[in-house]
C-alpha cells in the first residue's frame, strides 16, 4: 500500500530546457517529493551541466526521441527501481507543483490506477482557444477507441501506480503516448480519475506541446499502433 511521498517517482521528460528545469525541481521537492527523474531526451543546450541542490536522477537519450518515448524511459526506471507509483509533469513550468498533492490525495481517497490532472475541470484556468481545439479532437479519437469520455486526454500531469505502469506497454513516441496510454489503460479495465488542476499559458509553452501537423500524425500513429498491432 502507498503511503508516504517518498514511494513515489516524478517523472520529468525535458528537451531543451535547462532555463526552468532547476527551479522546477526545487518546487517539486519543496512540495516533499524528493525522488525526481529526469529525462534528457537529447538536448542541444547546457542541461547536462546543471548542478542540482538535491539529488535528483537524470537519465539521458544520446538523440531526441520524443516525448513519449523520454516518458516511458522514466516507467522504466521506476519499474526497475520498485517504487510503487509515479507522477509525470510537464517541464515547461505550465504545471503549479502544488498540484502534486492534489494528485496523491486524490490516490489515497479513491485508490484510483490512474489519476489526471484535468486543465479543463477549473473553470478559472485561462487556455489558449486553440489547446481546446486540439484537446478535443484528441478527446473524440479516445472515445472512438475505449467509449468512455476524459476531459484532458492530453493532459501531461497524471499519478500512476506500479500496477498500471507494469502492464500497459506503450509503441508510440511521440504526443500520441497521451492517448495510448489511456485507451490501453481502458482497454485492461484500470480505473482512471480526473482531477481539476491549475495550468498556466507563456508565450514560451505555447511553442511547446500539440499543434496541427502533430494532431495529424497523432490519429495516423494511434491507428497503426492500435488498430494494426502485432
Amino acid at each position: 500500500m502507498l503511503t508516504t511521498k517518498d514511494d513515489i517517482l516524478v517523472i520529468i521528460p525535458v528537451y531543451n530546457e535547462a532555463t526552468h528545469i532547476e527551479s522546477l525541481a526545487g518546487l517539486i521537492q519543496g512540495q516533499g517529493f524528493k525522488q525526481i527523474c529526469i529525462i534528457n531526451d537529447g538536448s542541444t543546450d547546457n542541461i547536462e551541466e546543471i548542478l542540482f541542490e538535491a539529488p535528483t536522477i537524470m537519465l539521458h537519450h544520446i538523440i531526441n526521441r520524443g516525448v513519449g518515448a523520454a516518458t516511458d524511459t522514466g516507467f522504466r526506471y521506476a519499474i526497475l527501481n520498485k517504487f510503487n507509483a509515479v507522477i509525470t509533469i510537464d517541464a515547461d513550468m505550465q504545471h503549479d507543483a502544488k498540484d502534486l498533492d492534489v494528485l496523491f490525495d486524490s490516490y489515497l481517497e479513491s485508490n484510483a490506477d490512474i489519476i489526471i490532472g484535468s486543465r479543463f475541470l477549473k473553470l478559472d484556468n485561462k487556455i489558449p482557444k486553440i489547446r481546446h481545439v486540439y484537446n478535443k479532437i484528441a478527446n473524440l479519437l479516445v472515445f472512438a477507441f475505449s467509449n468512455r469520455w476524459i476531459t484532458d486526454t492530453q493532459s501531461g500531469y497524471k499519478f500512476i501506480t506500479k500496477k498500471a505502469l507494469e502492464n500497459i506497454q506503450l509503441k508510440t513516441d511521440g504526443y500520441e503516448f497521451c492517448s495510448e496510454f489511456i485507451i490501453k489503460a481502458l482497454q485492461q479495465n484500470f480505473k482512471i480519475q480526473e482531477v481539476p488542476i491549475h495550468v498556466y499559458y507563456t508565450d514560451y509553452s505555447m511553442k511547446k506541446g500539440q499543434s496541427l501537423v502533430n494532431g495529424y500524425r497523432t490519429m495516423i500513429s494511434l491507428f497503426s499502433n492500435i488498430f494494426f498491432k502485432d
